[in-house]
């Protein structure tokens, strides 16, 4: 399935701002080859951490 960055970046942000509000810890994970460079990095903003398994 394909969809437009800005949409995925955008409900990424929401999920994890939600499940935040609610003391909620999630793990998310990502195919490397996936996302190029920017999705990847706007992503990144929306977590407290990441681990690169690369």
């Amino acid at each position: 399935m394909y969809a437009r960055r800005e949409r995925v970046c955008r409900f990424f942000d929401h999920v994890t701002r939600a499940a935040a509000e609610r003391d909620v810890r999630g793990v998310y994970t990502v195919a490397g080859d996936a996302l190029d460079d920017e999705a990847y990095a706007s992503l990144q903003r929306s977590v407290d951490r990441t681990v690169s398994r690369q």
